[in-house]
C-alpha cells in the first residue's frame, strides 16, 4: 500500500485517492477515475446539449450556427455523438471505434450520424467532429449534440449515457408541451451532479399561446426550486417564431460568457465535481469514525439498528421481483389490446384491397401465381406491420418506463431509509446520489408469413386448369388474409412482450446490483474492526481544511 502523506500540501484529488485506497472505498475510486479524464487546463468548454428524443436539440444547434449542418427529421436522426468546434475551413472528421480517423465533407455528415444511413451504427463510428467557421464568435466552446434519451434505438441511449461524465456546461432541452417529466427531471439532476453550469431551454414554444407559455415557464422555475433547490436560468426557443431574438439571448447569456471566461468555467466545473466526491468521502469517513469509536458489542448493535429488518437483502430482492413480475404479467394483455384488437381489422381490410389490386396482374400457372402471392403477402405484411410497429413502439416503451420509474422510486426509498437510520444512529447522511433507472428502448421484432397453401398443392399445377379455377384461387388467397393479419399481429405482440419483459428483467437485475452494492458498502463500513480513530479524524480534518 502506498504510504499516506500526513501534511496538508497534498493536492485534494491525490488526498482523496489515498483515502479511498487506504479504506477501500470502491465507489470513491470509480468517481475519481472518471474525474481524471477531465482537464481543467484545456481551455475548451464542452457544452453538452441534452434532452429526450425529438426535443429539438439538433434544430437548436443549427439555429445557433445559423446553418443547417446537423440533420433533422421526423424519425430519430442523431445516432452518433457530434462535436462542433471552430476551424477556418468547414469540414468533418469521423473517428471509428478502432481509433481510425478520416475526413469527410460536411454534406456527407448524415451518412455517418443519421439512423437511416448508419442503422445500429453499423459503420462503427465512435465520434464525429464538425469544424466550422460559424463557431468563430465562441472559439473556446465545443457544442456536443447527443442522441436523445427515449429514442426508439437502443444504442442511441447507450451512447448518450457514456458522455454524462464528460459534461462541462449543459443545455437541457425540453419540449415546452411536455415539460418536467420524470425523464426531464432525471436529465437535469444528472447535469447538476456533473456541472454547476446548467441551463434549461424550452423548445417548440410556437405551439403555445403567450399566456400558456408564461405558465409553463413559471411552472418549470417553481419545479426546479422545489425539487432541485435551485432556480435554473430558463430560455424559450422556437425555429418558427422570433428565432433570431431567442438565439441572440442564448448566445449573450450562455455561449459568450462561457467563451470569454472559459478557464474560469472549466475550473468551476472541475471543482464542482471534486466537491461532490469530497463530500461523499467525508460521509464515508464519518461513518467509519463512528463505527471505530464503538466497542465490539456496541458496533454489532449499531450495525443491526442501521441496517434494520426492512433492509434485509433477501426481502428487498423479493419485493423487487414482485414489482418486476407485476409489470411482466400485464405486458402481454396490455399489448394484445393495443396491437391485435386495434389493428386486426384495419390490416385485413388493407391487405384485401391491396390483393384485389395486385392479383389481376399475376399471370401463369398455379405454381407461378402462388409464388407471386407469397412474395406479395410477405412484402405487404412487412410494409404494413413496420408502420404498426412504429406506432405501437411508444406504448411498449411506456410499459418499460413505468416499470423503470417504479424500480427507481423503490431504490431511492431504500436509500432514504438507509440515510434515515444513519442520521438517527450516527448523525451522518450520505450526499444525494439518486438512482435513476433508464430502460432501454425495445428491440425490433421480425415478421413472417405462410405459404399460399397448407400443403404444396401447387406442385401439381399441371393438373389445375387456371382458366377455370383462377377466381377460386383468388378467393382462397383472400380468405387467408384475416388469419395472416391475426397471426402476425399476435407474433408482433409476443415479440414486443418478450422484449419489454427482457428489459424489465435487466432493470430488476441492475436495481438488485445497486442495492446490494449499497448494503455491502454500509456493511463494510459498519464492520470496521480498526481501532485507530485518530487516523480517521486526521483525514477528516485534512479534507475539511481543503478547499475545492
Amino acid at each position: 500500500m502506498k504510504p499516506l502523506k500526513k501534511n496538508n500540501t497534498t493536492p485534494l484529488p491525490e488526498l482523496l485517492a489515498q483515502i479511498a485506497g487506504h479504506f477501500s472505498y470502491a465507489g470513491i475510486q470509480e468517481k475519481l477515475q472518471a474525474l481524471s479524464d477531465q482537464d481543467p487546463q484545456s481551455g475548451m468548454v464542452d457544452l453538452v446539449v441534452m434532452g429526450r428524443f425529438k426535443a429539438g436539440k439538433s434544430s437548436l444547434i443549427n439555429s445557433i450556427l445559423q446553418k443547417p449542418l446537423l440533420p433533422v427529421g421526423v424519425l430519430p436522426v442523431t445516432a452518433i455523438i457530434t462535436r462542433i468546434s471552430y476551424a477556418a475551413e468547414e469540414k468533418a472528421r469521423v473517428t471509428t471505434h478502432n481509433g481510425k480517423s478520416f475526413d469527410i465533407k460536411t454534406g456527407e455528415l448524415s451518412l455517418y450520424v443519421s439512423e437511416s444511413n448508419n442503422p445500429e451504427n453499423e459503420k462503427e463510428v465512435a465520434l464525429v467532429d464538425l469544424f466550422t467557421p460559424a463557431m468563430e464568435p465562441f472559439k473556446n466552446i465545443r457544442i456536443i449534440d447527443t442522441p436523445g434519451l427515449g429514442s426508439t434505438f437502443k444504442h442511441n441511449t447507450e451512447v448518450t449515457r457514456r458522455w454524462y461524465s464528460r459534461i462541462g456546461a449543459a443545455l437541457v432541452v425540453m419540449n415546452s408541451t411536455q415539460t418536467c417529466s420524470e425523464e426531464d427531471r432525471g436529465l437535469i439532476e444528472t447535469a447538476l451532479q456533473n456541472s454547476p453550469l446548467v441551463y434549461l431551454v424550452l423548445s417548440k414554444t410556437d405551439l403555445l399561446s403567450s399566456n400558456d407559455l408564461k405558465e409553463v415557464v413559471a411552472f418549470v422555475k417553481n419545479r426546479s426550486k422545489e425539487n432541485l433547490k435551485k432556480e435554473l436560468k430558463t430560455f424559450i426557443y422556437t425555429v418558427k417564431k422570433d428565432e433570431l431574438q431567442f438565439r441572440e439571448t442564448l448566445i449573450k447569456e450562455v455561449l459568450m460568457p462561457l467563451h470569454q471566461s472559459s478557464n474560469e468555467a472549466l475550473q468551476s466545473i472541475y471543482s464542482h465535481k471534486l466537491a461532490h466526491i469530497k463530500a461523499l468521502t467525508l460521509s464515508y469517513l464519518n461513518i467509519t469514525l463512528n463505527v471505530r469509536q464503538k466497542e465490539a458489542d456496541a458496533r454489532n448493535n449499531l450495525k443491526q439498528e442501521i441496517m434494520g429488518e426492512q433492509l434485509k437483502l433477501s426481502e428487498i430482492k423479493r419485493e423487487l421481483q414482485l414489482i418486476a413480475n407485476n409489470y411482466k404479467d400485464n405486458t402481454r394483455k396490455t399489448l394484445e389490446k393495443e396491437i391485435v384488437e386495434k389493428y386486426k381489422q384495419p390490416l385485413t381490410d388493407w391487405l384485401s384491397a391491396e390483393l384485389k389490386q395486385n392479383q389481376t396482374l399475376w399471370e401463369g400457372n398455379l405454381n407461378s401465381v402462388s409464388r407471386k402471392y407469397e412474395q406479395w403477402l410477405k412484402e405487404a405484411v412487412e410494409r404494413n406491420l413496420r408502420r404498426t410497429e412504429a406506432e405501437v413502439r411508444p406504448e411498449a416503451n411506456k410499459i418499460s418506463e413505468r416499470a423503470g420509474r417504479h424500480i427507481t422510486n423503490y431504490c431511492n426509498a431504500f436509500r432514504g431509509r438507509l440515510n434515515h437510520n444513519l442520521q438517527k444512529v450516527l448523525g451522518v447522511t450520505m450526499p444525494d446520489d439518486n438512482f435513476i433507472m433508464k430502460p432501454e428502448p425495445v428491440e425490433k421484432p421480425d415478421i413472417r408469413t405462410s405459404w399460399a397453401f397448407e400443403s404444396h398443392i401447387d406442385l401439381i399445377w399441371f393438373l389445375v386448369p387456371m382458366a377455370l379455377f383462377r377466381k377460386a384461387v383468388q378467393r382462397h388467397f383472400t380468405k387467408q388474409l384475416p388469419a395472416e393479419a391475426e397471426k402476425n399481429l399476435y407474433r408482433l405482440t409476443a415479440q414486443f412482450s418478450q422484449n419489454v419483459n427482457k428489459n424489465i428483467d435487466a432493470m430488476h437485475r441492475k436495481a438488485v446490483d445497486y442495492i446490494t452494492g449499497q448494503l455491502n458498502a454500509m456493511e463494510s463500513l459498519l464492520s470496521e474492526k480498526g481501532t485507530d480513530t485518530e487516523e480517521v479524524i486526521r483525514f477528516i480534518r485534512l479534507l475539511e481544511e481543503k478547499g475545492e
